[in-house]
């Protein structure tokens, strides 16, 4: 018989009379030892006690602490690793410490880490030397003199380490050098006569400009670092180019200059246009104007298009359309007939904003498409059919397919295989060949309210089982999850 019944999740309590392992394994490595507390029956592990499968299945105990009176090594190895750290015995509480930063390199050589590091240290060193203070010694290749280097004694300059010592730059009184602090710049009296400094900021020597006049009025410009005469030179209708000012012309313009002279260009007059003198007067060209007797024929293979002429004045008809002279200014409208006969093809998209609907002698309409939008929130199927079945087919075959769809004799949901039949008009889902699907019910309900409640779907206990109650007020570890079954 089913019955709700409470499925065991991740973190929940588990309720069970009794439970039976048909097949035990060995301990794997570090296997947790499982404790039974003998008051609630429930189960827990300590992760201090544990086997270990590869160390001889040996029972460990971690996180106990040792207190040994001595500690003796059966065997020590032949030689250090590299950043091996080095040990030290604390006095007080016989402890055993390291300490990251003193350590053996891969050079077999005493390496402070720290930058704290102090005291006497004999031998090879090597490092970044940093935190070092009072360190003597002599150079391998002492410093010597140059030009421009002196030292605070006035003697030539050498340095060899052993002592401290100042060293300056000399300049010279007219080098065009000073010093602002302790830094070099070029001098503030080097920019003279139409130079001056155009760095950023106060007191900025690291760029040097020529003066112009302010607001460009000199017709001089520094463009490309070379002083030439501005473009801006030139007015309206005046071109400036390699120091040479000339009438500016527009390409299209309809101007030209021959010998110095400004006229119209030859190519100036259009269709219906020309020159009755050379270059002066303009007149129409009768060869491209309208005559009283030119007409224009309007014509139409389709009964579904309606044509119509305005002004009718000297209008001949024919079977397939018109004629109206040019004359007259004909102004023609196309329209459409309200109904259209013979068969269309839209290669492109095709909107209606209003309602559409099709009518036909038979009652099925097919809709061939890649891609089917529906604004509507919900599609009404079986409107027409007497049966309480319905729902979706994905075609699997010529006549077979795949079905989602409401089981009107169950009163349930269900899916079907890929090989029921499918007709045109009539389609047919055997009972052996679909399940139900499992439905889930969100609920505020208890647990001893809900495991009486008879399910959403389904006529009796048989087509009943599988669906889900989840309860949101289930008590404090336990399962929130139940099932008809």
């Amino acid at each position: 018989m089913a019955v709700w019944r409470k499925i065991l999740v991740s973190g929940s309590n588990a309720h069970v009379a009794a439970i039976t392992a048909s097949v035990t394994g060995t301990p794997t490595d570090k296997s947790e030892v499982i404790f039974r507390d003998p008051t609630t029956g429930r189960f827990f592990s300590t992760g201090s006690i544990f086997f270990t499968a590869s160390n001889g299945n040996q029972l460990f105990l971690d996180k106990t602490g040792l207190t040994a009176f001595n500690i003796s090594a059966s065997g020590t190895p032949d030689e250090v690793s590299t950043d091996s750290q080095v040990l030290f015995r604390n006095p007080n509480s016989t402890g055993i410490e390291a300490t990251s930063s003193l350590f053996l390199n891969s050079s077999d050589q005493l390496e402070f880490s720290s930058s704290q590091g102090a005291g006497v240290f004999s031998g090879s060193f090597t490092g970044d030397g940093s935190g070092l203070v009072g360190v003597q010694g002599t150079l391998a290749h002492a410093l010597s003199s140059a030009n421009g280097i002196v030292s605070t004694s006035g003697q030539p300059f050498s340095y060899n380490g052993t002592k401290a010592v100042t060293m300056t730059i000399m300049t010279a009184s007219n080098g065009g050098l000073e010093f602002q602090g302790s830094a070099l710049r070029l001098a503030s009296t080097l920019a003279h006569q139409g130079l001056y400094f155009s760095g950023t900021g106060a007191d900025n020597y690291s760029s040097m400009s020529i003066a112009l006049t302010p607001g460009g009025t000199s017709g001089l410009t520094t463009g490309s670092d070379e002083l030439a005469i501005s473009s801006s030179i030139a007015g309206n209708g005046l071109a400036f180019s390699n120091g040479v000012i000339a009438v500016d012309l527009a390409s299209n313009s309809g101007l030209v200059l021959t010998a110095d002279e400004l006229k119209l260009a030859n190519g100036l007059p259009g269709d219906g246009l020309e020159y009755a003198t050379p270059n002066s007067v303009l007149q129409v060209d009768p060869t491209f104007v309208v005559t009283s007797s030119a007409r224009i024929t309007f014509e139409t293979g389709s009964t579904n298009l309606l044509l119509t002429v305005s002004p009718d004045s000297d209008l001949i008809t024919s079977s397939h359309g018109f004629s109206q002279k040019l004359i007259n200014n004909p102004v023609v409208s196309y329209d459409l007939n309200t109904t259209l006969t013979g068969d269309f093809t839209f290669q492109n998209n095709v909107f209606v904003e209003g309602n559409f609907t099709v009518s036909g002698s038979t009652t099925s309409a097919s809709i061939e498409t890649e891609n089917l939008n529906v604004a509507d929130q919900f599609v009404l199927v079986n409107s027409g059919s007497t049966g309480n079945d319905g729902g979706f087919v994905v075609q699997t075959g010529t006549s077979t397919g795949a079905f989602l769809f409401y089981d009107g004799l169950n009163e349930r949901w269900g899916v079907s295989d890929k090989g029921e039949s499918v007709l045109d008009t009539t389609h047919m889902i055997t009972s052996s060949d679909h399940a139900a699907l499992v439905t889930t019910t969100i609920t505020d309900t208890s647990e001893s309210v809900l495991i009486i409640q008879t399910p959403l779907f389904g006529t009796s206990g048989a087509n009943r089982s599988g669906q889900l109650h989840i309860t949101t007020v289930a008590l404090p570890n336990e399962s929130s999850v139940f099932i008809y079954a």
